[in-house]
């Protein structure tokens, strides 16, 4: 297996979230150059500035140059010499120092490939990265409501409209800040009366206009699901305190820094709760669910419409919402009658963990699949093509 394949790039992954992900029980992934059992891969943990208690091996990554210590007994430093004849792939996880990403984690920056090393003892390796850098996180800003100075009426519907991929009423906000432009992050934080916290995040969809047109990626309420929501007792530490929490003005700007943080604290909160009225679109194999959900919220989102006009492309057509996976053509509605007619789920050809940059999903992008299929699709953190899927029919 690949590991490229199923990791998105620029997405931070802490050792923890890719041992989960991957099923991975050895001890030696915490050091600096890793072989993966089953993996064709090479996994490279770069820390430029390390604590004093750690092996002060000399390593940057300077554009698409990555300059690294091998091992000083040089055991693993033919993984790298290597690899294209061994048939690896070279990964790199960077960071600047541990505490530059939640939980200790690295940024997935991609693929390189041997170029030189000299020396011993350790040897200094010269890697080149292959293919696109990381996209860089878009801007994040912080809009607020009141419910004490602003009723939102259709605040029920909207949650709804949300969660099913429909467009919501409500789809501008006033917003004070003249530098939000079109495709930036936004967190939405309820402030006044109880509970107060994060409870919606989206995308800026123009530039400011005295205003802002967004999109929700998710909206919670913030009643009923109070406790999917970021407290705003939370909001304190770190990076996180040099954050604005306590203004009434929408469009403050959030650091970088405390926008990844946020952006994790939502990813294990709100994340939960999406899960419970998810279709499983990603697939319900656990394995999927930290780093791709992270790189979910990172400008990667599946567009949940698209499951909605895919159904409705198909119901139109008249044959029926029957798996397409050869073998199978299990139809919900003729198992459950009217009850399953309109259901089924929605599985992406080409997963968002394998693009290296934003692109568009078409409806042929997707195919139509039951549930059970769409597990055996992603069992194990992969996500293998319908074809000899099915090996053998049930029989009777």
């Amino acid at each position: 297996m690949k590991t490229s394949e199923h990791l998105t790039l620029g997405s931070i992954y802490s050792r923890e979230a890719l041992r989960e992900q991957f099923g991975i029980t050895d001890a030696t992934l915490d050091n600096g150059i890793f072989l993966p059992k089953g993996h064709e891969s090479v996994w490279l943990f770069v820390t430029e500035v390390k604590t004093a208690d750690r092996t002060q091996y000399t390593d940057r990554l300077d554009g698409d140059d990555l300059f690294m210590d091998g091992q000083i007994k040089g055991r693993t430093d033919r993984l790298l010499i290597d690899h294209a004849g061994d048939g690896r792939e070279l990964l790199a996880f960077h960071r600047r120092h541990k505490s530059e990403h939640p939980h200790g984690g690295f940024r997935y920056v991609g693929r390189f490939t041997y170029v030189s090393h000299e020396g011993g003892g350790p040897a200094r390796f010269h890697l080149r990265r292959v293919g696109s850098r990381p996209e860089p996180a878009p801007p994040a800003f912080l809009l607020t409501w009141n419910p004490e100075k602003w009723h939102w009426m259709t605040l029920e519907e909207d949650v709804e409209a949300v969660r099913a991929g429909r467009a919501p009423a409500v789809d501008q906000w006033r917003c004070g800040n003249s530098q939000v432009r079109k495709g930036d992050r936004l967190f939405w934080l309820r402030q006044g009366v109880e509970p107060r916290g994060i409870f919606a995040t989206g995308w800026a969809t123009s530039n400011w206009d005295n205003g802002i047109r967004f999109e929700f990626e998710t909206l919670l309420h913030p009643v009923h699901e109070q406790g999917a929501l970021i407290p705003r007792d939370a909001l304190v530490g770190g990076v996180l305190d040099k954050v604005r929490w306590n203004t009434q003005r929408s469009g403050i700007s959030i650091n970088s820094a405390a926008a990844e943080m946020l952006e994790q604290m939502w990813a294990e909160r709100a994340g939960r709760e999406q899960e419970a009225h998810s279709y499983g679109e990603a697939g319900p194999a656990g394995a999927l669910e930290g780093a791709v959900r992270y790189a979910y919220v990172r400008h990667r989102k599946r567009e949940r419409r698209l499951r909605a006009a895919k159904i409705a492309k198909v119901l139109s057509s008249g044959v029926g919402l029957r798996c397409e996976v050869p073998g199978c053509g299990f139809d919900f509605g003729e198992v459950y009658g009217a009850l399953g007619e309109t259901y089924a789920q929605v599985h992406h050809l080409h997963p968002l963990s394998s693009r290296e940059s934003p692109s568009e999903t078409r409806l042929d992008d997707l195919a139509i699949v039951c549930a059970n299929c769409h597990v055996m699709i992603h069992i194990g953190g992969q996500c293998r093509p319908l074809d000899g899927l099915v090996q053998r029919r049930h029989a009777g």
